[in-house]
């Protein structure tokens, strides 16, 4: 009786399965909401129609302005990139950096150990090597090994210096303060007696404000007045200067971290260059010698710091007041800073050439990255875009590449030993 109502063809026809990849366009971008940034990727890998929609940037927008890195949504980080990235090479990416997929290059390796600082532009990764400043020019993997541009602007070593509108502002071991034009490739302006011991902080508006801070304990505000530098502010820190940082979009506000060695006194301050008055923070928790390495504007309100309490810490300067905290997982120095001004903090070490990098939304270190060095070597600098991180060593400048991943690499992955740490401890 069933076989006379139902003939075989029917019965057959109405037995075929519906296949995942036959679902309505509509139905599929429901289910991929739900899924992770991993399970994207292994589909896009299982047939054409699939790997089609999910390459539509829609499907992945939001997501790309979650991931750590290469999120690219801050206009300091896209203007330092070589490449913007679509939103699916974003999170793409994001996971080579999550999971230590990474192509390392050593360039510029020298015998003499030196203390060396970098900035990285979109074209262009500046290097001081001892009385040198170098502007190697990058390439889509790499970067030119013969420097388009080099020149001397101290007597001594170059300690810091900062590039902004075609000029270099750079303080020396020997107290020196100089400007250098780079459309002329000449001196500018030089102040040889600016401090009395070396000069270990400088920042440059861009326009005609630089301050600068010393181990002479003294803070100062220099102006840009018919191609001369003038000196305007002289101020007392009262502590040996290690950093100093304008406040983001803004020369009428300045921090300065210091060293930390004077008791009740908070290494963090600042200095209100309008109303010529300096006040500092509330940190009653920091033990003597806390000084502070670098310092970081993530905002108009908050900065963040590093340097010998071991932590990386953010303030508010709305409340005066440490608002938040990481501790290194190997409880060692740190010396350098930098941001993608969203989710992520990188930071520079003083062993083994290692960065540790930081998920702002959580509370334990996110991944760690050792430079390939033969020696033991603190990360004085580092720098980094979408797709790329260049590291200052005492020998090297090292740049690893996260772009792509060559699956017979094998991948550096750490995450677990901050787990393991914090287990120890």
């Amino acid at each position: 009786m069933n076989a006379s109502r139902h003939p075989s063809g029917e019965c057959e026809q109405e037995c075929d399965p519906l296949l995942f990849q036959d679902l309505p366009t509509d139905v599929l971008l429901s289910i991929f909401r739900y899924c992770n940034i991993h399970s994207l990727l292994r589909l896009s890998q299982t047939c054409k129609r699939i790997n089609n929609i999910i390459s539509e940037d829609f499907v992945w927008l939001e997501r790309s302005k979650r991931v750590n890195v290469s999120n690219q949504v801050s206009t300091q980080v896209k203007n330092r990139s070589f490449s913007i990235l679509h939103c699916k090479d974003r999170c793409r990416v994001s996971q080579n950096w999550n999971l230590g997929r990474y192509e390392e290059t050593i360039f510029l390796h020298n015998k003499t150990k030196y203390m060396p600082w970098l900035q990285l532009e979109k074209d262009i990764v500046w290097f001081s090597r001892g009385r040198q400043i170098l502007a190697l020019k990058r390439r889509a993997n790499s970067i030119a090994t013969v420097p388009a541009l080099s020149f001397k602007p101290h007597k001594e070593d170059v300690s810091r210096f900062v590039v902004k509108n075609g000029k270099v502002v750079s303080g020396g071991r020997d107290g020196s303060l100089s400007l250098w034009n780079l459309s002329k490739n000449r001196l500018l302006s030089e102040e040889k007696h600016a401090h009395n011991l070396d000069i270990t902080g400088v920042d440059f508006d861009g326009q005609e404000s630089i301050v600068t801070g010393s181990k002479d304990e003294r803070i100062k505000v220099w102006r840009l007045e018919d191609r001369k530098i003038v000196l305007k502010y002289n101020v007392a820190a009262e502590d040996r200067v290690w950093s100093v940082a304008y406040q983001s979009g803004s020369n009428s506000l300045l921090c300065y971290g210091t060293s930390g060695l004077r008791p009740s006194k908070c290494p963090l301050g600042f200095f209100d260059i309008e109303r010529n008055h300096i006040f500092s923070l509330t940190c009653n928790n920091l033990k003597r010698g806390a000084g502070i390495l670098d310092i970081l504007w993530e905002d108009l309100n908050t900065v963040v710091t590093c340097g010998y309490d071991r932590m990386v810490r953010m303030w508010d300067i709305r409340t005066l007041s440490c608002v938040r905290f990481w501790s290194d997982p190997f409880d060692v120095v740190l010396y350098s800073l930098a941001s993608d001004y969203n989710h992520t903090l990188l930071c520079g070490t003083a062993q083994h050439g290692r960065v540790q990098m930081w998920d702002k939304r959580m509370t334990r270190a996110s991944q760690m990255y050792f430079m390939n060095s033969k020696h033991s070597s603190p990360s004085y600098s580092l720098a980094f875009d979408a797709t790329h991180l260049f590291v200052a060593l005492d020998q090297s400048l090292n740049m690893m590449d996260f772009s792509g991943f060559r699956h017979r690499s094998v991948a550096k992955d750490y995450r677990n030993f901050s787990v393991l740490t914090d287990f120890l401890g």
